[in-house]
């Protein structure tokens, strides 16, 4: 995640003796202080707790049971050595590393994601096959050229001024942008991204994204924000079949929830009141994490919103079972070898809004909400 740096400021502990100092012997010692601004946590030995750093330092260890201490703003988590229940300490810096497990304990640390310290890793995905959060363009500038290419800007007729879709600093899920895109038709507008699919081997497609919505009252009859390619070159919004859109549908009862569909005929889950209530639907003006996973070799097809596997939007051949009014109309689409990924807002039948995305993602294995 993407953070402000903190400012960095020594502070020493001369004169802070009964702050700085470190607990030795008994079962419940307490570690030493917590620094800020760039010191080390002090050490715990006998079963107490490491001291925390703020603003890049590194946190305390404990030695014979306790837990390291934790490290915000980059630095690195304690340790933990020795007792039985010994816990590695966390950090949450941009570059900071989890503790380490003590002789006979277990390692909790995790490495940070950016708060405070040196930069973060862009939403969790740097070093993926494709990793965007807009932050390096200034607002209102188009989708990046180098990993986007536009469909459909310009409306149906091609004529007049395209479609909202720039970078926006008004909105962002890691700020300090995210992207913005107003309207649409049945042509697009969508941003194309086919050069992470190069990167990746193996039959496994793994995807996640942000989105937010500026209303949620208005029912759409098919209505797509996402959509990832199965053929080469550029994603035809013309021919459906030739690619697997995640749509806003109506559910039967007026109810907008997220559908997989290739056409209104190949849809996941179906498109009636019992299917819609096994999905599920961003709520209004907040941000959601959407993750999905393709696989050529088994056609299997997996969701997750908000970290939490989502049943109608599942499909595992083998695996799931088909029933009537839920998933008897879904078939993997062949062949399912995912070429893009498209972002927009394509609307076939209904009204318009206005729609952001931050932190997109693609990579060979599951990416997680962070």
């Amino acid at each position: 995640m993407k953070s402000a740096s903190l400012s960095f400021v020594l502070l020493g502990c001369f004169g802070l003796a009964a702050a700085c100092s470190s607990s030795s012997g008994g079962p419940t010692g307490t570690g030493g202080h917590t620094a800020t601004g760039g010191g080390s946590g002090g050490s715990a030995t006998g079963g107490g707790s490491g001291g925390s750093a703020t603003g890049g330092g590194s946190g305390g260890s404990a030695t014979g049971g306790g837990s390291g201490g934790s490290a915000t703003g980059g630095g690195s988590g304690g340790s933990a050595t020795g007792g039985s229940v010994g816990t590695g300490g966390t950090s949450t810096g941009g570059s900071g590393a989890g503790g380490n497990a003590g002789t006979g304990g277990a390692a909790t640390g995790s490495g940070g994601s950016g708060t405070g310290g040196s930069a973060g890793s862009s939403g969790g995905c740097a070093g993926l096959a494709l990793c965007d959060n807009f932050d390096t363009q200034s607002s209102g500038a188009s989708p990046d050229s180098s990993l986007w290419t536009m469909i459909g800007a310009k409306t149906c007729s091609t004529q007049g001024t395209p479609w909202p879709f720039a970078v926006d600093s008004t909105q962002s899920h890691s700020p300090p942008n995210s992207m913005k895109v107003q309207g649409g038709d049945s042509c697009g507008p969508l941003m194309l991204n086919t050069s992470a699919f190069s990167k990746l081997t193996g039959s496994d497609v793994y995807g996640r994204f942000y989105v937010r919505l500026s209303d949620t009252s208005m029912t759409f009859d098919h209505a797509f924000m996402m959509a990832l390619g199965l053929t080469s070159g550029t994603l035809n919004t013309g021919s459906q079949d030739t690619y697997l859109q995640l749509a806003s549908e109506g559910a039967g009862n007026a109810t907008n929830v997220l559908m997989w569909q290739t056409s209104d005929g190949n849809i996941l889950p179906d498109k009636n009141t019992t299917g819609g209530a096994s999905s599920t639907y961003p709520k209004v003006n907040t941000w959601t994490c959407v993750e999905f996973h393709t696989s050529s070799s088994t056609g299997a097809l997996e969701t997750w919103v908000d970290g939490t596997a989502v049943s109608g939007l599942t499909f595992i051949p083998g695996t799931t079972t088909k029933t009537s009014g839920v998933n008897d109309q879904w078939k993997a689409p062949s062949p399912f070898q995912p070429t893009s990924i498209g972002f927009g807002w394509t609307v076939f039948s209904g009204e318009n809004l206005t729609i952001w995305f931050d932190d997109i993602a693609v990579g060979s294995t599951r990416i997680g909400c962070n």
